[in-house]
């Protein structure tokens, strides 16, 4: 017989990561959830890009310098926008 944590998928941590911390946060002061959020943007966000880089250079590799820098240019702003928009509207609560 296979125990539950041997059939849990590598995509299940995420969320068993993600429920842990959605119960243990509130109890944790703000200084360092602010803290704990900040340092992971700077690191698994800077990873996180470099990695979708890395994919568009793969796939524009063999294709015109021109629609390689469109695609690193829309990018950018997508994570521009995306950076805006949450720093405009991140005090806001629905």
């Amino acid at each position: 017989m296979v125990s539950l944590f041997q059939k849990v998928e590598y995509y299940h941590y995420g969320v068993l990561v993600t429920l842990a911390f959605t119960l243990i946060l509130p109890f944790i002061e703000e200084k360092f959830v602010n803290f704990l959020g900040g340092f992971s943007i700077f690191t698994i966000g800077i990873l996180h890009g470099a990695n979708d880089l890395r994919i568009i250079s793969k796939r524009f590799k063999n294709h015109t310098g021109n629609l390689y820098i469109k695609s690193l240019v829309l990018y950018v702003l997508v994570v521009l926008i995306g950076e805006h928009f949450f720093s405009l509207h991140h005090h806001y609560h629905f």
